[in-house]
């Protein structure tokens, strides 16, 4: 597969996969932390994933920024897994665009203005793409 060939399919595995994935984050002890998330929203390369902002994730962004999201389709025959960085996102235009393009967002947090809710920004610069089909290793990628 060509560079180019390899990033169509990461974000179409991306695209496929956002309702379920895992955003894995690094502890102060440097292990990595992974939890299973449930929406993301894509803009300019980068990725929103929606958070309470008192979470371990966030304090742990601030402290060291490097995460890792990974993304499968339902079947899991396809697997893409993104390298890069984090981010806490203050805008409140992305968090209310983040908040009307992910209605199950209200049943969590009471408004996309709230304190509670906190807005992760996700800087991919890597990417890797595993079809168990077409091969055995993935085809990594820089990203974006």
């Amino acid at each position: 597969m060509t560079d180019e060939e390899i990033k169509r399919a990461i974000w179409q595995t991306v695209e496929k996969g956002q309702k379920a994935f895992v955003y894995t984050t690094v502890d102060g002890k440097g292990y990595p932390r992974g939890r299973y998330m449930g929406a993301v929203m894509i803009k300019d390369g980068v990725m929103y994933m929606a958070s309470f902002s008192e979470a371990r994730k966030i304090e742990q962004i601030k402290v060291n920024p490097r995460s890792e999201l990974i993304f499968a389709t339902q079947d899991y025959k396809q697997v893409a897994t993104l390298g890069g960085k984090s981010r806490v996102e203050e805008s409140l235009e992305l968090k209310r665009a983040f908040w009307e393009a992910n209605p199950s967002c209200k049943d969590y947090f009471s408004g996309y203005d709230a304190a509670e809710f906190g807005l992760i920004a996700f800087s991919p610069h890597s990417g890797e793409y595993l079809d168990p089909q077409v091969q055995h290793a993935p085809f990594a990628v820089a990203l974006p």
